[in-house]
């Protein structure tokens, strides 16, 4: 298995999970958020969705991209790290909020589906397009350091 489908693999499981896991929070403990399990929904697609880009078999012709260098993959394991550092302080935002006596529902709906955003953006992300591997470094770096 390479690099990128391990990573993809990863990804894949982990949004699954936390959808799995919003969904029994939701259901057992009654949260009255509106869209929770909407939202719980869309991670666990998302990484249904990914499993399934994964692992599909690919179009006979298709090549898989020349050889990586180290930079390339440096940066591209800087890019997941980072928006994965951005999910985590989305998910942080989202605790802090739900821990107040009276949650703010419209903000909680605004950071899931920002949460959301961000797992679908990750699992978009490829090993060999530099391009959007620098651009979420640069914009979501900018965010989790702001928030260190």
């Amino acid at each position: 298995m390479n690099r990128q489908r391990l990573w993809r693999t990863t990804v894949a499981i982990g949004s699954s999970l936390i959808g799995l896991s919003y969904a029994v929070l939701s259901v057992r403990h009654g949260f009255g958020v509106p869209g929770e399990l909407v939202h719980a929904a869309l991670f666990l697609a998302a990484g249904i969705a990914l499993l399934h880009h994964t692992f599909k078999r690919q179009q006979e012709g298709s090549q898989m991209p020349g050889p990586l260098t180290s930079q390339q993959i440096a940066e591209y394991e800087c890019a997941m790290e980072t928006i994965g550092n951005a999910i985590a302080a989305r998910s942080q935002a989202i605790h802090e909020e739900r821990s107040k006596p009276a949650p703010d529902a419209k903000l909680l709906s605004k950071l899931r589906q920002e949460q959301a955003d961000l797992v679908i953006e990750r699992s978009k992300i490829s090993l060999d397009d530099v391009d959007t591997v620098r651009r979420v470094i640069a914009n979501y770096g900018a965010q989790v350091r702001a928030h260190i």
